[in-house]
């Protein structure tokens, strides 16, 4: 039961992260579109690939024609689905680590502009020129 809820929490944690398109391990550094989009597949990759794992195996067991044991199977499929959660997760991690960028401050990234920076950001906001505008200091 605690397989399953692991499962579908990283699956939901998965798509989450992909949708959003940013991801953040750390309280300092983010990782933000595509290289995000990469980690939430890697996040969601574990369930269905232990399943296709699991599938192959049991399919190899029956073309050997030997018979098959419940208990084998469900062990040999734990162990198969915690190994590939476990490379998966740690694939997403190490990838999170390495494509991380400092967080920006709201002030900080606001502060950077100059004011030709800030007239034309004005002008895309209200699709006008600002110095065209009558209130607009000359």
């Amino acid at each position: 039961m605690g397989m399953l809820i692991a499962q579908i929490a990283l699956l939901v944690w998965g798509i989450i992260v992909m949708v959003r398109g940013q991801i953040a391990f750390s309280n300092t550094k983010v990782v933000r579109g595509g290289s995000a989009r990469l980690v939430g597949a890697l996040i969601i990759l574990p369930l269905p690939l232990s399943v296709a794992i699991v599938f192959a195996y049991g399919m190899y067991l029956g073309v050997k024609e030997q018979e098959i044991e419940i208990r084998h199977i469900e062990w040999v499929g734990m162990v198969i689905q915690l190994c590939v959660y476990g490379v998966c997760l740690l694939s997403a991690i190490v990838l999170d680590l390495l494509l991380a960028k400092p967080r920006k401050k709201p002030m900080e990234s606001a502060a950077l502009l100059d004011e030709e920076e800030e007239r034309l950001l004005e002008y895309d906001m209200k699709g006008r020129d600002p110095k065209s505008h009558p209130d607009s200091p000359p």
